[in-house]
């Protein structure tokens, strides 16, 4: 069972990426989803049912990459409230790997400049990997390990996922209200 308060919602397999705290500050995480196409083919489309508004969607291709059918295109065409980003890599033995992890340090230090400019209060975005490839595993761990919200997906859980989210009911809580410490 999801819960909503009036400051927080909670979902079982998501987190929320717009939080107004009771100071009326509002908190801001967006989610980077990396696509590896030439793994994922065109599943990465799921993604549009995960993601927020506020969230990017970087798919990163080559020659190689498989090709869309006709109704992934239209999938594509007719979306508006999705940020998709297209990045064509160079190509040799894992080249888009690696070209994908790179730009996902890339989006790290960026944020990273961006928080520190800005008067709002951000949390730490996420950077997703979409790929069933197991390879990107130990990146994934390295960049955990220094403090960052890195995950890697495939597309069964992105499956699973959507499937749990159809399932989602939602059950309205009470904000807990500060106790008086009066003595």
């Amino acid at each position: 069972i999801s819960k909503i308060s009036k400051n927080h919602v909670y979902l079982p397999l998501f987190q929320t990426h717009v939080t107004i705290l009771l100071s009326g500050l509002m908190v801001i995480i967006i989610r980077h989803f990396l696509v590896d196409s030439e793994n994922v083919n065109d599943n990465w489309l799921m993604l549009f049912d995960m993601a927020d508004e506020t969230d990017e969607i970087i798919v990163f291709y080559t020659k190689k990459s498989p090709h869309m059918s006709y109704i992934s295109v239209i999938k594509l065409i007719e979306n508006d409230q999705r940020k998709i980003k297209f990045e064509e890599c160079f190509e040799g033995n894992n080249a888009l790997d690696f070209q994908l992890i790179s730009y996902m340090g890339y989006l790290m230090g960026s944020d990273a400049a961006a928080k520190s400019n800005s008067s709002e209060i951000h949390e730490d975005n996420e950077y997703i990997v979409m790929s069933n490839d197991t390879g990107y595993d130990p990146v994934i761990q390295f960049w955990k390990k220094k403090g960052f919200s890195v995950k890697r997906i495939n597309v069964n859980f992105c499956k699973l996922a959507l499937q749990k989210q159809k399932e989602v009911t939602y059950e309205v809580i009470e904000d807990p209200q500060p106790q008086d410490t009066v003595n």
